[in-house]
């Protein structure tokens, strides 16, 4: 008998991929706007309170995709890495929240290295607690974009190049690739 794999995701309907999918595309557009023409030209550095640095190309990517989260779905919550958490409202279910990242890999971009990416994620409350539904990492210098539910992935090229990825079925970790950042 095949096992079961056990998901963390809520799942996504079709009506809510045709929903959302053109809306993070939309998000996509957005932050790289902000990110890539401040990308190997220097961009001002911060500190945050927890001695992480962030760019003014982080916080000019995520304030424009919450202006537009917030005219284009105001009751959907956001949580985001530089300005924080806005509650989603409405007593009704189901309610939605963004997850924004606008540069994930500060230090990367910092120093002009290509490992960063936007990651937004849209997570769904039934009633029991935000789950996530979809999540998506962008590649602004490539102009690549994946977008996954918990079933599948699709990556989204240059000059509409759309394909569905699959990660290797590995056990061994020595046969695994990985990527990693600081």
């Amino acid at each position: 008998m095949a096992e079961k794999k056990q998901s963390y995701c809520a799942g996504c309907s079709e009506a809510e991929l045709k929903l959302f999918e053109p809306a993070i595309e939309q998000l996509i557009s957005l932050a790289n706007e902000e990110i890539l023409p401040r990308f190997l030209a220097g961009t001002e550095v911060f500190d945050k309170k927890d001695h992480t640095p962030v760019t003014a190309a982080d916080r000019g990517a995520e304030k424009v995709m919450r202006e537009w989260i917030e005219a284009h779905f105001p009751a959907h919550g956001i949580f985001g890495e530089e300005f924080g958490i806005k509650e989603a409202s409405g007593d009704g279910f189901p309610r939605y929240r963004w997850i924004l990242d606008p540069i994930d890999g500060t230090r990367a971009f910092i120093h002009n290295a290509f490992h960063f990416g936007t990651l937004i994620a849209v997570e769904r409350d039934d009633g029991n607690g935000f789950q996530p539904m979809l999540g998506v990492i962008s590649h602004p210098h490539v102009g690549v974009w994946l977008i996954g539910d918990g079933k599948r992935t699709v990556l989204h090229g240059p000059g509409s190049r759309v394909r569905q990825v699959h990660c290797k079925e590995t056990k061994n970790l020595a046969d695994a690739t990985l990527v990693v950042t600081s």
